[in-house]
C-alpha cells in the first residue's frame, strides 16, 4: 500500500462501534490508538434503521419510496466528528460503508 507516493505499512485495529458511540468515546478510542502507536482504525458507517431514532445514517421512507438520510449530529455529523478526531490524533480511518436498505 502507498500513501502520498511512499510505501505505507501500519498497525491498526477495528472499532466498528464508533458510529453509534458518543463523542467522548470516539475521542477516548482514538487517543488510545494513538498512545498504542496505531496508525489506522477501521470503522463501519452503518445503522440503517426502520424508524428514525438514536444514531443512524438512513432509513427507508416508505412515503417517498426512497431512503432518507440523517445529516444531523446523530448521523452524518457523527461521522464528521470521527474524521476530525482522527485527524487530531494522527490516525487514518478506513471507513466501511453499508448499502441502502
Amino acid at each position: 500500500m502507498t500513501l502520498d507516493g511512499a510505501p505505507f505499512r501500519f498497525g491498526g485495529t477495528n472499532a466498528y462501534f464508533l458510529m453509534v458511540s458518543g463523542s467522548s468515546t470516539v475521542d477516548q478510542v482514538l487517543q488510545t490508538a494513538q498512545s498504542d502507536h496505531l496508525a489506522v482504525v477501521r470503522t463501519w458507517l452503518f445503522n440503517d434503521v426502520t424508524t428514525p431514532s438514536g444514531n443512524y445514517l438512513q432509513y427507508w421512507n416508505a412515503a417517498a419510496g426512497a431512503p432518507a438520510y440523517n445529516d444531523g449530529s446523530s448521523g452524518l455529523g457523527a461521522i464528521d466528528f470521527e474524521i476530525v478526531s482522527a485527524a487530531q490524533h494522527g490516525i487514518k480511518l478506513v471507513m466501511t460503508l453499508t448499502r441502502a436498505l
